[in-house]
């Protein structure tokens, strides 16, 4: 239901300030009566502070004694093209760039939440439980109302030997 417009390329200086002005245009072949064409502004706009931040991808390794679950995340990538390749977010907010896990046993409704700097985290589990995962970016210098990215995937860890669904209450 919303247009959107990526300008991605043609904004190089990323931590500038920019505004918009979209004109509406008839479809080519399409004639228009209107003696000014409609147009809108669009709000000021930093892609630094104000560009959204996609869905990080991971995986999960569980340690051989299964007390222990590290998260292998994959920092998005972003529509950026520098040095023949597309920048990652790591790439754009270095040190800014941090993630928020939020894991919980697959069997329960509670929620812990870790943050870390770093696209990899280990965490301390009960050996033999199952665990759930989301991750999203975390851009701490953001207003606060933007400063968490789009929530990943739910992951689930194995149960044991086991796949985490065989140990889930019906």
């Amino acid at each position: 239901m919303t247009t959107e417009c990526d300008l991605t390329n043609s904004l190089d200086k990323i931590k500038d300030t920019y505004s918009a002005v979209v004109v509406s245009e008839p479809l080519p072949g399409m004639s228009s009566d209107l003696p000014e064409l409609p147009y809108t502004k669009a709000e000021r706009f930093c892609p630094y502070k104000d560009s959204t931040i996609g869905k990080p991808d991971f995986t999960i390794d569980v340690s051989k004694d299964k007390r222990k679950i590290t998260l292998n995340i994959t920092d998005p990538t972003s529509a950026i093209y520098a040095d023949n390749k597309f920048l990652t977010m790591r790439d754009i907010f270095m040190s800014d760039l941090k993630y928020k896990v939020t894991y919980g046993k697959a069997q329960t409704s509670g929620k812990r939440f870790k943050d870390t700097e770093t696209s990899q985290i280990v965490l301390d589990v009960d050996k033999g439980a199952s665990y759930c995962f989301t991750v999203q970016a975390y851009i701490i210098s953001r207003d606060p109302g933007k400063q968490l990215g789009e929530s990943s995937q739910v992951k689930c860890s194995p149960a044991g030997d086991r796949p985490f669904y065989e140990g889930m209450v019906e």
